[in-house]
Order: structure tokens, then sequence, then C-alpha cells
């Protein structure tokens, strides 16, 4: 069943964020964004062959918003980063296609997978991995749509499909950026109780 991964991982995602996340000016801009795009994921647009979803347009819009907050260097790496995941996407979803005797893991997690891994290879700036992700995400999904498109096969550029494959990459870096959280503030415990303990003596 597509979309099961993204409403499940979006509506625990708004409760962590209502509930659970401290009171930062962030919070309610995020919150509004992930709700209006769990009310437009099934909501489209007809152009030019293409029946394309508000959602992908609010993904892409978002990957935008973050990109602003960084930094001209930063801006112009997470644009890099993004033309990388925008061409790894393309090329898994063409594959899929044209090649599926290949692809022994199935593409709504292989994509994700793939992705994740180079965002893990470009540092620790969160900001700079979400950019990129969903700028990347959105224009290779756009991307694959216009290649369907030209060769006569029906497509819905942005579906539940790829909200779900955006949602399980989208969490995994989340987790994965909140144990690193959690392991560097562990560490830096046992390092003020070490330099406390050394101090005593």
């Amino acid at each position: 069943m597509e979309g099961i991964y993204f409403y499940w991982f979006s509506w625990i995602y708004w409760i962590w964020l209502t509930f659970l996340m401290s009171k930062e000016k962030r919070r309610f801009p995020i919150t509004v964004g992930l709700l209006l795009l769990l009310i437009f994921s099934n909501c489209f647009i007809h152009l030019s062959g293409m029946d394309i979803a508000l959602s992908l347009l609010g993904v892409f819009i978002i990957g935008i918003i973050v990109l602003t907050y960084l930094s001209t260097v930063q801006k112009w790496y997470s644009i890099i980063i993004s033309l990388i995941t925008t061409f790894i996407y393309v090329s898994i979803l063409v594959m899929s296609v044209y090649d599926p005797v290949w692809m022994i893991i199935p593409v709504r997690w292989f994509a994700p997978f793939a992705i994740f891994s180079l965002l893990l290879l470009i540092g620790k700036d969160i900001r700079i991995k979400i950019s990129s992700l969903l700028i990347g995400f959105a224009a290779g999904e756009l991307i694959f749509g216009l290649l369907l498109t030209y060769h006569h096969l029906y497509n819905v550029v942005g579906g539940l499909g790829f909200l779900d494959r955006l949602s399980i990459c989208f969490m995994s870096t989340m987790i994965w950026y909140g144990m690193e959280k959690g392991i560097a503030r562990v560490d830096a415990l046992f390092q003020r109780k070490k330099y406390e303990r050394n101090g005593s003596l």
C-alpha cells in the first residue's frame, strides 16, 4: 500500500514536534508545513500531460526555504549535493523501469538507502542534509516524470510512492542525526565527570 510510510512517519514526526520538541520559533512553521503536506498529498494539478501532486511543490518550496538559512558557501555546497541526489534518484527509478530484473531490493527501499548513504558523507550540518534531500528528491521526481511523459507513459509525479521514498530517507537521516547528538551528549557528560573527578584528586 503506497503512502503508508509517509502517513505513519509524518504523524510520528508531527506528534514529536507538537508535544516533545522544545518551544522554538522554528517549531510552528515546520508543524504547519508538515500538516500542509499531509492535506495536499492527494491533490493534483494536470500540466503538460502529467498529474503533478501539490505535495511535490511543497517539498521543493520547503527545501528552498531551508536553503535560505545557509551561508553562501553552504548554499552552493547544498546545491551540488542536490544535483548528485537528483542524479542518483533518477538513475535508480529509470533502471527500475527499463531493467527491473537487476532491482533485487524494491525501489521504495533502494532509492532512500542510496541517498541516505550519500547524506552520511556530506558533513554534520543537518540543514544542508535536509535541503539537499528535499530539493534533490523533488527535482529527481519531476525529471523522472518528464522522461516517462516523453515516452508516452502515464505517471503520477509526486504521488504517494514518492512520498514514501522521501519519508523513509528523511526519517533515517533524522534518526541518525539524533543518535549522533545523543552520543555527543553522553560523551560530553563522561568527559565532564572525568574532569570533575580528576580535579577533586
